[in-house]
């Protein structure tokens, strides 16, 4: 297994110093930074280790997903371990990806419903972990979770419609429902700090429900 770090970013600029240098500590793994667009852009101050490839203007993480997937898999890479770069996601359970048996093709860090997590997200995160449960006949403990480990040939062996925050719900979908792959779960700790989501609730669930009725309609 071959191994790199991505992580979409969009004006996280104060954390990425500290997210990378979490990210040195536990792993060697090369890092790729995909700056959607922010103000000023991210400049490349980090070292030998990191890459930045830039959004001339804000295109959504999916797109900017599927963009570092692709660089990723062309510059001979097999697994992309997806990490959020605001610091909500502890870099301590890197190595516990890389670990996990290379042939299974997603695996997911499952975070506790518990108190930390804000109720609003809690709600949403079991609605829509229910409904995608249901359409790809598995367990989804928590759909929305961004920390992930992908296996780049079969993710990119397919078309995908989103380009913001659903992607991640269309590729479960998309690799559950269409062709029953390996998938597992790390629990993970849930933490949530005082950055400012880019989810925005009424219009993510609209297209949330224009994914599910896409999905079903085909």
């Amino acid at each position: 297994m071959k191994p790199i770090i991505i992580s979409p970013a969009f004006n996280t600029h104060e954390c990425l110093p500290e997210l990378i240098k979490q990210i040195s500590i536990v792993c060697d793994c090369p890092i790729l930074i995909i700056d959607d667009g922010s103000n000023p852009p991210i400049n490349n101050i980090f070292g030998d280790n990191v890459m930045i490839l830039q959004n001339r203007e804000n295109k959504g993480k999916g797109y900017s997903l599927l963009k570092g997937f692709r660089y990723a898999f062309k510059n001979g890479y097999s697994h992309a371990i997806t990490i959020d770069s605001d610091l909500q996601h502890p870099t301590k359970y890197i190595a516990d990806f890389i670990n996990i048996d290379e042939d299974i093709e997603l695996i997911i860090g499952s975070r506790s419903f518990g108190k930390t997590m804000p109720m609003h997200r809690k709600f949403s995160n079991t609605i829509t972990s229910g409904i995608l449960s249901w359409l790809c006949k598995i367990k989804i403990l928590d759909s929305q979770s961004g920390y992930r480990r992908y296996k780049l040939q079969p993710v990119l062996h397919h078309h995908y419609y989103e380009n913001g925050f659903m992607f991640e719900s269309e590729v479960l979908i998309t690799l559950f429902r269409k062709q029953k792959l390996r998938f597992n779960y790390i629990p993970i700790d849930t933490v949530y700090n005082h950055s400012q989501s880019n989810i925005r609730n009424i219009s993510d669930t609209m297209k949330f429900i224009k994914l599910i009725i896409r999905t079903i309609v085909q």
